[in-house]
Order: structure tokens, then C-alpha cells, then sequence
């Protein structure tokens, strides 16, 4: 058989090129096997597969390569419409065209060991390795721009260090080579600094966008490509030093003034206004018209539009957004009005020009909407086929919350807190949309700056010097003007496709890895125990990543991973969206997107800003999140916790070559019980000792799901970074004895001393069991365990306080929110969670720690002092009935059991004050005993068959207590 041959471009998934062969016979599946038959003649000639099937297959076979790490050969399936990957292997047979193997880079060491790195401010904006280009030329311009601002703002030229920016292995960092007397120099003088960046910094700002986009507009108008190919290549800096200069003025002006005004304005609303029930924070920040939000509204007056063209709407919802881009400047299609194209045209070139320069990340390398609209136009899709919300109506519900909800304050507030709220909001207020319309910005000269490249990389591949145009963005700035010299004097231009291929394979092996936030590397007790605080991948058997809870809620979902806009024909509705970083160029994806998960960012990066807007929760920061997270696998995303747990499991067959590990097959598992995608077994989190006393007094059954994942969320603040305090293990619950154990002993210096605090709590384990140990520094305890522990006494020494008048409404709370959660729906039932049960529950777990911790203290020093004067056998009798001084808890329904049948208790007395006791109480998935309407009858028949005589039982325990105690 002849098969079709279809040429798919990788980056785009665009078919380039089709030959649909004349196909004779076929295989199908016969009963007890297969068999060769003709081709019915209507399907000889016609394509196996559409433009759409082939641009899936091209992304799939991406998606392969990249987590390989090679070429690939891959086996495939359609069945109902459904692709499945049936195998892969690596190609062997490539020759000179496959890019050679390079392993990825395994040591991170600055230029100076004595000096720090750091991956912060504007190279969060480069979150991948550097193109060769852009390493050079474009941090170049990136270096003499910034070093422009430092010295105006220093007052002093010499300050910082003349590389501003330097790469360790591909990828930026901030260069901290500083010398003593300039960091004494730069602290003497921070109080003019900061004068002089904060002083006029919006009308610097708007002066600057001003003066670059001036700058874009006069070289728009210029004939530059009549220009020679040195000349194109020296406008580049031109036009990237203004865009430069912009960020400089932005990162120096308002992104600090928003960042301090609501950082500021959440800590004095959140300490000293915010009552239980007043609206959080952000909600006074969101709902404003800047750029993205202005876009995504244009996008969808788009579509609105096209909906009411029928052939139109048509051909755009079944057409592969690739084969749209490449009708853009054509002829309308069949079946679409003439008029109709030329309008859609029109309207989709000025949605363009108007907002199509917002930019994936600073390396010129990345096309912009502009250069590539496909991702554009999948949301426009989504859109057309009446998918995501209305951006005009959210953007409008949430200026209506929070204009009612600044409107309120202002009327309940009086005095110096009036006068603090009305200052905080309205400066955060005026800063929350500056801050994204300038980020949008950006990107204005970069169409311009990449169409003068690709002119230089065309005449270059005319010249036989590169393979394609896009290839210029491989090479040396040193390479590029030799070669464009050369050029314009008429001379032969040397192949340089050698160092290209090496180049992008070197790109790629970089890719793989995860740089760390900071060098030096912190030491790897440090690492291993906040992996996502410096860049670090956990071990792969821990499944939950942490973050920075950045937008609330939790979504459980499947993730897709995304690298750049080449992947956004990927992401479906109600993905998780993960990313390095998301600017604005990424916010048409979050109407497809359930939540948000990136490696860099935090509470006040773009991300978290629109995903608060769209309503989404949103962990930011992970630092690995794009590395241990794989597109399709099912994970919960956590915004109020900041953690993402990996819930699917894979099935995988590997082999080992030499020192590399090769993946053979990979498969879902599919003969799993219910409950075995959760996190299950504690023991593959580290080498710790657990332990189920005391939390088996709990939980003594096997827990559901939901009861695990909100005690876990629950008990999360006991947890120091990747190392778990408590954990799951076949569904019970355990403590982490190491952790525990590995404080006490840091504190207590001798494990006889660690031992008598933690014995009497969490007992002593048997002889011969080592306990693994934790590295536990001073420091984590100062400035971690301490700080923690003293919140958390504070708070509970403030419930202790008030626990008799807790205690006494404590029921008639949970009696009234019972009622409430019968008439709420939907969001109304988030509310109630977020804002009612969940504080509620925290107190009341806070408040019997404390009176656990005060019972305990009382018991060992009450134990010490009456082994001392009994000795242990009369001591050990006392303790055992010390409880029998008073009622115990635990005899009140049986005690209520008789009052009832003496008539001392009613029915509905006894519902409210025992209802919700029963064998599992803790179990959220065990109903409670008042939801079944027969359960107090077959508890008073229980009680009349076992003929307890309460008040005896009660009398002969309060013998045997005085006969011990005399």
C-alpha cells in the first residue's frame, strides 16, 4: 500500500504539504483475526486523515519528543474520533538532519563562587534557556539600557556591575558581583534612590511609552528593507533599546508602586478593618478595563459578530485555526459570503494592530500574536462555539462587587481607620490596572524587530548560509554581522547550519532542566526540604508541589503543560493551564482555563492578577511545576493552600542504556480501585518514621478521600516545606515521628531528653527501631518553627480566653449554618465553606490543642510528682481514674440515654446535644446520627435490652476513685 504523505510544520502544526495516494487494499478486524480487503473505491483517493487529525498527530508526536528528549517514531490510532499513542521509540536512521544528543546540564555555578545569582525582576521574563541572538545582541541592549537606569537613579555611574544580566547554562540571571564598598556605597545612598525612582514615576513612565512608541511608529514608516542587511541588523538595538528602556521604567515606577499599595493594602484591611463577613482584599482591586481585559473583550465582540454570519461561523468553528492563518490574506473559502470574509479581515487585522504585541516572553525569538494569531484564534473558536464566559459581564459583576463593596466601607468606617482605607484604596486602586496595561506594552516594537531579523535570516539562507530564515535566531551577534558584512560586499557567506543544529540541541538538552532561583545553591538538607523555593525537583514519588497561593478555590482537573505559544493549540476548556510565567500574552487562554499553575511568579505577577479576575484558583511560584507536571494528568490545584497534587498514575514500561533511562511505553492504568489515584502511601514522601498513635484515636477507620484532603489542608501549616507531618497510609492517618523527633532533639541536645516529651504523646518505639533523622538548623528554627509556633500560640491563647462563651454558642453556630447550607446553591455553598465552616473549624481544632497541651503539661508534672512520692504502681492507679473527679464527655449520650427514659430530656434535647456523636466521628463520609430518623429509637432499645443502670455505673466509679485516692 501507497500511504498519504502529509508534511506538517513542527512549531505551528500547519500542514505544508499533502499527497493522498491511491490506496488499493486494507486490513480490518474478521472474527478470530485479520484479513487483507479492497479499498471500497470512494475511499482509494481520499484522505486517511484531515488537516485537524494531522496537526493533533504533529502536537502529540511534540509532545513525545520533549519528554524523551529525542527524535521519536511514533505508533498511533484513531478510534471514535479519539487519538491514542500505541508506541515510540527512538529514530535511529536521521543522519545529518536529526539534531545530535546532548545531555542537559547537571552543575550550576556562577562566574564567581564568592558572588549571588539570581533569577528575578526581568528574568522572570526569560523563563526559558536564551536563544543564541538574544543571548548576545538582545542582552546586550538589555545590559546598556539597564546600567543607563542604574546610573540615573544611583546619581553615579559604576554601582553595578557592567554585565547587568549574565546566562549560566542558557539561562539569565541577575549578576550580583558586588564589590564591598559599592554595597555600602548603594545602602548610604538608598534613600536618594528610592526618592528618585518613585518621584514622577507614572509621568516617567507614560513619557517613556511615549518616546518607544514614537520610535516604532518612525521605523514602521521608514522603507528599512531597502536597506543593506548590516544596516537592518544595527536597527535592531534601535528599536529593542526603547522597549528596554520601558521596562526599566515600568519595574522602576509602577509595577513597585502597585506592588507596595496593595501589598500595604491588603496588610492594614486584613489586620484592621476586615470584619468575619466583609469581602477579601482583591475584591477591591478587580474589575478593571486594562489591556488584557480590554482584549479579551474585543476577541469576543469578534466572535459575537461572526455568530451572526452563518457561513462564516461555519468555516471558522470547523477549520483548524492554522489553516485560517494561512486563508487570512486570501480569498473567502467556499460556502463563506465574499463581504463577509472581507469584513471578518478587516475587523481581525485592526484587533491585531491593536492588541497583538503583547509578548510570551523578552527572547525575540517567540513570535507575538501578530507574527502567529493561531493561539488567537482558538479562543475566538472557543467563543464561537458559545464556550468561557462573557468577559463583559464578569468584568462588570466584578467592578458592581467591588464598587458596593468600597462604597460600604467607606459608610461604616470612621476616624483614623477611614481615613487609612480611603488613602490604601485608592492608591492601590489607581495602580492594580497601570500596572497590566504597561506589562501589555512591552511587546509594541517587537513585530518590527522580528520582521527586520527574519528579513536578515531570508537574505542569509538566499546566500546559503542558514537552512531557513528562522535559523538567524541561532546564531552569535559576532556571526550574524560577519555574515551580513559579507553580504553587502558581494562575498560568499560560510554554511553555518552545523553550529545551528548544535545549538538548538544544546537548547533543548537546557530545556529539560529546572534553573535554580539562586546561586550558589543553598545546602541540600535546605533543598530537598523547599525544592520549589530555589528551582529544585522533588523526588518524583512526592506528588504534591508547593506554591504560593495566589487565587482562591480548588479545582481538580487535567493539566496541560504549555512552553510557548506553539502549544496553545493544545489547551481545551476547563484545562489546568501550566506555564514557566504567563504576561498578558497568555490571557486568552484563561477563559479555557479551570486554574492556573506556573513556576515563576506570586501573589502580585500577572497570573495571579487575572486569575483572580476570571475567578480561577491560581498556585504560582512552584519553581517546577512545568517539569514534574505532564499535559493529561488529572491534578488538584489548591489556591488557598498554594499546593498541587498529582492524582494519575501512569503505567510505564523502561529499559536501561549505559547511564540513561529510556521510556519504552506508557499506558493509564485502568484496574484501579476508587481510591488509589490518591496519595495513599506516605512511606514513598521520604525515609521517616510514622507512627499511628494518638492520630489512630482519630481516625480509627480508613478514610474517603474528602476526609483526608481537608485534614490534610487542615493540619498543612505543621508541615516544613516538601517534608510532610502527617500522612496518608492506606487510607489511615499518620504522624511523621522524624520531624518531631528531630526538633525535640536539635532543642533538647540528648535523646533522653527528646524522648521524655515526645514519649508520653506519641510513645517510644521499640527497641531496635532506628528513627531516621531530619537536618534541622538553628536557623529553621528561629526563623521558621518559632515564628510559626508563636502565630499559632497567639491565636490560641486568644480562643483559650474565650472558650467558656465558645464552648456555649459553639453548637448553636453549627445548628444555624446547618440550616443555612439546606438553602444555599452553587457559589453560596463555597461561601459558606470559605467564610463560616472552615474558620470555625480551625478554632475549634486550635482551641483543643490548647486544651490537650495544658492537660498534658498538668499530667506529666502531676505524674513526676506522685511517682516521687508513691512510687509508679500507685501513681499509674491514680492517673487511670483521675478523669472520674468529674463527668466524662464520652458517658454523656449514654448518661442522656436515661435521662431521656426518666423524662428529665426531650427528644429534640437530646438530637441537639448528641446528634452528631457516632462510632467514626470524624469521617466525613459516615452520616450522622441525627440524619436518620430511627436512630434514637434503636438507641433507646439498645439501652432498655442492655438494662445499664446509669446511676450506679456513675457512683461505682466515683468509689473506686476515692478508694485509690485514699
Amino acid at each position: 500500500v501507497t500511504p498519504d504523505t502529509i508534511i506538517v510544520d513542527k512549531a505551528t502544526a500547519r500542514v505544508l504539504e499533502r499527497q493522498t495516494a491511491d490506496k488499493q487494499v486494507m486490513t480490518v478486524r474478521v472474527d478470530g483475526g485479520t484479513e487483507t480487503q479492497p479499498v471500497p473505491d470512494e475511499l482509494r483517493c481520499a484522505p486517511v486523515l484531515s488537516d485537524e487529525q494531522a496537526a493533533a498527530l504533529a502536537r502529540l508526536g511534540v509532545q513525545v519528543e520533549e519528554l524523551c528528549g529525542y527524535p521519536v517514531d511514533i505508533e498511533w490510532a484513531i478510534a471514535d474520533g479519539e487519538l491514542y499513542l500505541l508506541q515510540s521509540r527512538p529514530i535511529t536512521t536521521l543522519g545529518e538532519t536529526a539534531l545530535p544528543q546532548v545531555p542537559p546540564p547537571s552543575e550550576w555555578k556562577g562566574p564567581n563562587r564568592r558572588a549571588k545569582y539570581m533569577r528575578v525582576n526581568i528574568v522572570e521574563l526569560m523563563p526559558n534557556p536564551l536563544t543564541p541572538l538574544f543571548a548576545t545582541l538582545g542582552r546586550r541592549v538589555i545590559n546598556a539600557s539597564m546600567n543607563r537606569l542604574m546610573t540615573v537613579f544611583f546619581g553615579r555611574p559604576g554601582l553595578m556591575p557592567e554585565e547587568l544580566i549574565i546566562t549560566i547554562n542558557g539561562y539569565a540571571y541577575y549578576n550580583g558581583e558586588f564589590t564591598a564598598k559599592q554595597i555600602g556605597q548603594i545602602l548610604l545612598g538608598s534613600v536618594g534612590i528610592m526618592k528618585r525612582m518613585f518621584t514622577g514615576a507614572e509621568q516617567r513612565w507614560r513619557d517613556v511609552r511615549s518616546r518607544y512608541k514614537a520610535t516604532v511608529e518612525e521605523w514602521q514608516a521608514r522603507p528599512w528593507r531597502e536597506s543593506s542587511a548590516t544596516e537592518i541588523l544595527h536597527s535592531v538595538p534601535e528599536i529593542l533599546g526603547p522597549a528596554i528602556a520601558y521596562y526599566g521604567a515600568l519595574v522602576s515606577g509602577i509595577i513597585p508602586a502597585a506592588w507596595i499599595s496593595e501589598g500595604l493594602f491588603t496588610v492594614v484591611y486584613d489586620r484592621l478593618i476586615k470584619r468575619k463577613n466583609d469581602p477579601s482584599a482583591p475584591t477591591y482591586l478587580l474589575g478593571f478595563d486594562s489591556t488584557p481585559i480590554l482584549a479579551e473583550k474585543a476577541l469576543y465582540d469578534l466572535a459575537q459578530w461572526a455568530r451572526t454570519r452563518a457561513g462564516l461561523a461555519e468555516y471558522l468553528s470547523r477549520t483548524p485555526a492554522t489553516q485560517i492563518v494561512a486563508q487570512l490574506d486570501g480569498q473567502s473559502p467556499p460556502d463563506v459570503n465574499a463581504d463577509d470574509w472581507r469584513e471578518w479581515q478587516s475587523r481581525f487585522r485592526v484587533y491585531l494592530q491593536q492588541y497583538g504585541a503583547t509578548i510570551y516572553d523578552l527572547d525575540f525569538a517567540n513570535p507575538t500574536p501578530a507574527d502567529d494569531p493561531t493561539p488567537v484564534l482558538e479562543t475566538c473558536k472557543l467563543f464561537l462555539r458559545g464556550e468561557g464566559s462573557n468577559p463583559h459581564a464578569r468584568q462588570h459583576a466584578a467592578a458592581e462587587r467591588r464598587e458596593q463593596a468600597t462604597q460600604a466601607m467607606l459608610n461604616r468606617l470612621k476616624g483614623l481607620r477611614l481615613r487609612l482605607f480611603r488613602s490604601l484604596v485608592t492608591r492601590a486602586q489607581k495602580y492594580a490596572p497601570q500596572r497590566e496595561d504597561g506589562l501589555a506594552d512591552i511587546g509594541l516594537g517587537y513585530p518590527l524587530v522580528r520582521q527586520m531579523l527574519l528579513e536578515v535570516g531570508h537574505r542569509l539562507v538566499q546566500a546559503g548560509g542558514i537552512a531557513e530564515a528562522a535559523d538567524v535566531f541561532w546564531l552569535v551577534e559576532d556571526e550574524v554581522e560577519r555574515a551580513t558584512a559579507a553580504l553587502d560586499r558581494g562575498e560568499p557567506v560560510s554554511s553555518m547550519t552545523d553550529a545551528v543544529r548544535q545549538r538548538k540541541a544544546l537548547w533543548q538538552a537546557q530545556k529539560r532542566v529546572t534553573p535554580p532561583v539562586s546561586l550558589p545553591l543553598p545546602p541540600k538538607f535546605l533543598t530537598k526540604m523547599l525544592p520549589g523555593q530555589f528551582g529544585v525537583q522533588t523526588d518524583a514519588a512526592t506528588r504534591v508541589i508547593r506554591g504560593t497561593p495566589c487565587s482562591p478555590g480548588s479545582v481538580t482537573a487535567a493539566a496541560r503543560v504549555l512552553h510557548g505559544p506553539q502549544d496553545f493549540p493544545q489547551m481545551q476548556p476547563g484545562d489546568v493551564l501550566v506555564a514557566a510565567i504567563t504576561t498578558p500574552a497568555w490571557t486568552p487562554l484563561f477563559a479555557m482555563a479551570s486554574a492556573v499553575v506556573t513556576d515563576v511568579g506570586g501573589p502580585l505577577s500577572h497570573g495571579s492578577i487575572v486569575a483572580r479576575e476570571y475567578g480561577i484558583p491560581a498556585v504560582l511560584g512552584t519553581g517546577v511545576a512545568t517539569k514534574r507536571i505532564r499535559s493529561g494528568q488529572v491534578i488538584t490545584v489548591d489556591g488557598d493552600a498554594g499546593t498541587v497534587e498529582i492524582l494519575e498514575m501512569d503505567d510505564v514500561q523502561q529499559r536501561r542504556g549505559g547511564q540513561e533511562e529510556h521510556i519504552l511505553q506508557s499506558r493509564p492504568i485502568t484496574t484501579l480501585t476508587a481510591r488509589d489515584p490518591f496519595e495513599w502511601n506516605a512511606t514513598l514522601a521520604g525515609d521517616y518514621l510514622w507512627t499511628n498513635m494518638n492520630v489512630g484515636e482519630v481516625f480509627p477507620a480508613t478514610m474517603t478521600p474528602a476526609t483526608r484532603s481537608v485534614w490534610q489542608e487542615l493540619l498543612r501549616n505543621m508541615s516544613l516545606g516538601e517534608i510532610p507531618a502527617y500522612g496518608n497510609i492506606a487510607g489511615r492517618m499518620y504522624l511523621n515521628y522524624s520531624l518531631t523527633y528531630s526538633f525535640l532533639l536539635k532543642i533538647k541536645r540528648k535523646h533522653e531528653r527528646a524522648m521524655s516529651v515526645i514519649g508520653d504523646a506519641l510513645g517510644v518505639p521499640p527497641a531496635g527501631v532506628e528513627i531516621p533523622l531530619i537536618p534541622v538548623s538553628w536557623r529553621t528554627i528561629l526563623f521558621r518553627l518559632v515564628p510559626r509556633e508563636f502565630r499559632n500560640e497567639l491565636k490560641k491563647n486568644r480562643l483559650r480566653k474565650a472558650a467558656p462563651e465558645f464552648l456555649a454558642t459553639v453548637r448553636d453556630r453549627c445548628l444555624e449554618v446547618r440550616k443555612r447550607i439546606g438553602a444555599a446553591q452553587g457559589d453560596e455553598l463555597i461561601s459558606l465553606w470559605s467564610d463560616e465552616i472552615r474558620p470555625l473549624w480551625h478554632d475549634v481544632y486550635l482551641l483543643q490543642d490548647k486544651m490537650n497541651e495544658e492537660l498534658t503539661a498538668l499530667t506529666r508534672k502531676l505524674k513526676a510528682e506522685l511517682i516521687e512520692f508513691l512510687g509508679d504502681d500507685e501513681a499509674n492507679a491514680l492517673l487511670t481514674t483521675i478523669s472520674s473527679a468529674g463527668e466524662l464527655a464520652s458517658l454523656g449520650p449514654l448518661v442522656g440515654l436515661a435521662k431521656l427514659r426518666s423524662g428529665e430530656l426531650s427528644r429534640e434535647e437530646y438530637l441537639r446535644q448528641y446528634g452528631h456523636r457516632g462510632a467514626d466521628e470524624n469521617e466525613l463520609a459516615a452520616p450522622r446520627p441525627y440524619e436518620d430518623p430511627d436512630w434514637l429509637d434503636r438507641e433507646l432499645a439498645e439501652f432498655d435490652r442492655a438494662a445499664v443502670d446509669v446511676t450506679e455505673m456513675l457512683e461505682k466509679r466515683d468509689a473506686d476513685f476515692d478508694t485509690v485516692r485514699q
